[in-house]
């Protein structure tokens, strides 16, 4: 991450030398032929646009442990009074934990269906006053002039190679992960075409 950002401010100064440059030439009045000034700023904007970047977002929630979730109404766990949450539950070697994750306001309690004795139940929970960061997610979206760079059309295939999940509302692009990372693998079709890099 600190070499990116090292990176971007060598990027930002170059632009601003070359923008001193060009207005230096323009008004000189020595008649001078700024075309390949005119060049190298085409090829900076090029290459800015092959940067793709995009913010890394934390996910907050928190984690039920020893809770196996089930479902018995599809509205469960989705809205409660208005609040807006997302659960996912995993077992492994017996053990079995469910996540619950808010994306708007955070209610005081909620409910959700679990396994109780072989049963279906739905039980109550307290909201922790801190959550925890449950994973991290991206909202992956690019604009006409990168679609048209990747050669990306509309019913194409994107994803986005260490995701371990996605979900798309709208112009909204989702992309889950469990860790944070600095950069991934961006493929169309199963074909690898160019690095995303977050920040």
């Amino acid at each position: 991450m600190h070499m990116m950002m090292k990176a971007l401010k060598a990027f930002w100064i170059i632009i601003a030398l070359v923008i001193v440059v060009r207005f230096a030439l323009i008004y000189m009045p020595t008649g001078f032929n700024v075309s390949f000034i005119d060049n190298i700023m085409n090829k900076i904007t090029e290459a800015k646009e092959d940067t793709l970047t995009f913010p890394l977002k934390e996910r907050k929630g928190f984690v039920l442990a020893t809770i196996k979730g089930c479902i018995k109404d599809y509205k469960a766990g989705v809205h409660e009074r208005g609040y807006s949450y997302d659960t996912s539950g995993q077992c492994m070697n017996g053990l079995c934990s469910l996540t619950v994750e808010f994306t708007q306001e955070v209610p005081k309690k909620v409910q959700l269906y679990v396994q109780n004795n072989g049963d279906c139940t739905l039980q109550t929970f307290k909201v922790p006053k801190t959550l925890e960061t449950v994973g991290y997610m991206v909202n992956l979206q690019l604009t006409k002039l990168q679609k048209e760079h990747l050669g990306i059309a509309e019913g194409d295939e994107v994803k986005l190679e260490q995701a371990n999940g996605h979900s798309f509302s709208g112009k909204d692009k989702f992309y889950y992960y469990d860790e944070p990372l600095n950069q991934d693998k961006l493929s169309v079709n199963d074909e690898d075409l160019s690095s995303i890099y977050f920040k």
